[in-house]
């Protein structure tokens, strides 16, 4: 392939996966809500349940392996 039929075919694909993002955010916009999720309301509360979220992944790689 061409460098210039590269460079377009490149483009359009990531022209193309930018809409399929946007398309997915319109779809799922509002389906969350603080309402439904009273324990992730601050930052502290996001931080603390990523913290707990990357413990477990070093918990099931422990599993895997041991």
């Amino acid at each position: 392939m061409r460098g210039r039929s590269r460079f377009i075919l490149e483009a359009i694909e990531g022209r193309l996966a930018i809409e399929e993002q946007l398309a997915a955010l319109d779809e799922t916009a509002g389906a969350w809500s603080d309402e439904n999720h009273p324990n992730m309301k601050t930052d502290e509360d996001i931080d603390r349940w990523l913290t707990n979220l990357r413990a477990s992944w070093g918990q099931v790689g422990s599993a895997v392996n041991g």
